[in-house]
């Protein structure tokens, strides 16, 4: 039986966790500068490269070493934008044509030092700590609740909307704190956009976040579309997207905190245009009576042209009582304009790391993708919630991921808001605590995107066999331009068993740590996209998922030469979120030859739950696997080395329902 939430939710404790969490975090992050090497910089204006790359946490970083081949001496860099999947760097000194190769190296502790900072201050104000408890899901009076029963939900205006979801929008428009667990393709965020297109249109200032930039546009994107759909008259500029949009969309990038100020600044200066002027011909003609030499008399033309101009000037004072008058015509204080937005979207690092956020207050709150915040940045954001939170996730998907040394303070960082407050450490745990919680707990059962096939596997192994299948396609977890579907001849789960090829893994030589290598996966799995790109689909349709991140990085050289560059290959961690229509997913095991003493078979951490502290971790990361897929889901798996290992554990009971299994 899962714990009462409310009896072990302390925002005082939890505070003191965080600030010493955190001070362990960042004592690490001190000690091990993050690193990245990035390929293929070109020129773009004095000692500035553009790559195509970006690493987000580069924005925070306050010194950036940069380690270039053939060149003794670090130099140092500065980020000059990053947009587009692209990143321009400006050196101190290097200015040769081209960049072939750099290292970059940066502290990165920037955001959780802001945190704990934030934390610090926050626990010597009781109001706050009223306000973070209401994430505990403190039992309401038996007449409060009583009186919920009784009130009639919101008119929607969206016929595609299912009784969960109603449900779970009325709630989330009147109760103080509701819960909101959405897995992948369920409608989760076309839910969040109504809840928060109706919370503006009874008059709240709402504040949505998330843990990455594109979860906060694909949120926005859709409260946006709510509030057509739900017929609320507001005006764009009363929204705001704090921050650095990610996804292609002309709407959003319109609603960038950046450009709305540079949109302004651009209409007032229209309406001073003559005081520009002005001020532009009075500087030339100071800077002309200054050029003259000293006790030389000016020439009759620079006089003339002086006189004229301090005769223009009385209506306005003197040449500075000008320049001020400008200056705050056109130059708009970013607090004023902060303030008067009905709607922010933003991260939760902005949300703690930015001045304009300061004894700033919302009435709503609105979390997604909630299960990969840390708890301090969630009890920053919620101290900015005057009425109401909603917390929406997936406890199924992958939790924070914290660097910290410190073991007791590494757990805490890794605690995800949904198993803090339900005390749960299995699924079936889980849902124990939604059924004693229905009242502010939301399981949305009618997932709308992947194969029913596939679908039922995933419910059986990862969602207590609650998932239903429905045939629209109306909502997914994805803005709407990257929706799409294709007929495929092939079933949507398929196992590639490798057994008969014989696979093996090896160590990469004078690597150090843990750096397998499987040549025969890597083979089969490039004969298999080849395949799929032969029926017509593009390299942008095909995710390639593998437990290392070595063995991403391996591949992503491989395919880079063979010209599949545009293939999209990454660990777990880096699909959260996302979604393709057809997901490889390399399980890379097998036995290892790299020992003198012949083939060695062993369980690694990311697929054996008994070799972590939480057994939860094993059984989100192959639920984000195995649920990125849209179409098809193909496993590369050694199933030898499968029965001989997993065939009691979750990965082995995964592949045992995922009954088509063909020899590579």
């Amino acid at each position: 039986m899962a714990p009462s939430p409310h009896t072990s939710f302390d925002p005082s404790t939890l505070a003191k966790q965080s600030i010493k969490a955190l001070e362990s975090e960042i004592d690490t992050l001190r000690a091990y500068p993050a690193v990245v090497e990035w390929r293929d910089g070109a020129r773009v204006g004095a000692r500035e490269f553009k790559f195509r790359s970006m690493h987000p946490a580069l924005r925070f970083a306050e010194s950036i070493r940069g380690l270039i081949p053939g060149q003794e001496e670090e130099e140092m860099a500065e980020v000059v934008s990053m947009e587009h999947g692209e990143t321009v760097l400006r050196f101190t000194h290097f200015d040769r044509p081209v960049l072939s190769n750099l290292r970059l190296e940066w502290e990165n502790e920037f955001v959780p030092r802001k945190t704990r900072d934030e934390m610090v201050g926050l626990t010597k104000q009781e109001e706050w700590l009223q306000r973070t408890e209401v994430l505990g899901l403190l039992s309401g009076s038996e007449q409060e609740q009583n009186a919920f029963a009784a009130s009639s939900p919101p008119p929607v205006m969206d016929p595609m909307l299912n009784a969960s979801q109603r449900a779970a929008i009325h709630a989330a428009l009147t109760k103080p704190c509701i819960y909101l667990w959405g897995p992948p393709g369920t409608g989760k965020t076309a839910t969040l956009g109504h809840i928060v297109a109706l919370s503006l249109a009874q008059g709240d200032r709402v504040l949505v976040v998330s843990n990455t930039n594109r979860a906060v546009d694909v949120v926005l994107k859709s409260a946006c579309l709510a509030l057509e759909r739900n017929q609320v008259a507001i005006q764009p500029n009363r929204l705001t997207r704090f921050g650095d949009p990610v996804i292609d969309d002309d709407q959003i990038q319109g609603l960038a905190f950046s450009y709305q100020l540079e949109q302004i600044q651009a209409e007032r200066r229209d309406q001073v245009s003559d005081e520009i002027q002005l001020l532009n011909r009075a500087t030339k003609a100071k800077e002309a009576l200054d050029r003259v030499a000293k006790g030389k008399k000016p020439s009759s033309t620079v006089q003339l042209e002086w006189e004229l101009v301090q005769e223009a000037l009385k209506p306005y004072g003197s040449l500075d009582e000008l320049e001020e008058l400008i200056d705050e015509s056109v130059y708009t204080r970013e607090r004023t304009e902060f303030r008067r937005k009905s709607l922010v979207a933003t991260t939760l690092a902005k949300v703690s790391t930015s001045d304009l956020f300061r004894q700033h207050e919302f009435d709503v709150l609105v979390v997604d993708e909630a299960s990969m915040a840390h708890i301090p940045q969630l009890l920053v954001a919620a101290s900015h919630a005057k009425k109401r939170v909603i917390v929406a996730g997936d406890p199924m998907q992958l939790p924070p991921i914290s660097v910290a040394e410190e073991p007791e303070a590494r757990a805490f960082m890794e605690l995800d808001i949904f198993s803090l407050v339900s005390g749960a450490k299995t699924s079936s745990a889980l849902f124990e605590w939604h059924d004693q919680r229905r009242d502010v707990t939301f399981f949305f059962d009618q997932q709308y995107r992947m194969k029913d096939h596939l679908a039922k596997v995933i419910s059986s192994v990862f969602y207590d066999g609650r998932l239903r299948t429905e045939l629209a396609e109306e909502y997914t977890d994805g803005p709407p331009n990257e929706q799409h579907s294709r007929s495929i001849d092939n079933p949507p789960a398929t196992i590639i068993n490798t057994e008969s090829k014989d696979p093996y893994v090896i160590q990469e030589e004078g690597e150090r740590g843990f750096r397998p290598m499987n040549p025969v996966h890597s083979d089969a799995v490039s004969k298999t996209i080849l395949k799929i790109l032969e029926k017509g689909w593009s390299q942008h349709d095909i995710g390639v998922i593998v437990p290392f991140r070595h063995v991403a990085n391996q591949l992503m050289r491989r395919w880079t030469q063979e010209g599949l560059g545009d293939l999209e290959v990454g660990t777990i961690h880096t699909f959260q979120g996302r979604e393709k229509p057809i997901i490889i997913f390399d399980t890379v095991m097998s036995g290892d030859r790299s020992s003198s003493k012949g083939e060695r078979h062993y369980t690694v951490r990311p697929l054996d739950e008994t070799k972590n502290e939480n057994p939860l971790h094993v059984q989100r990361l192959l639920n984000v696997a195995c649920s990125r897929a849209k179409e098809e889901l193909l496993i590369f798996a050694d199933m030898r080395h499968i029965r001989k290992l997993y065939h009691d554990k979750t990965l082995g009971k995964l592949i045992t329902r995922l009954s088509q299994v063909e020899d590579v």
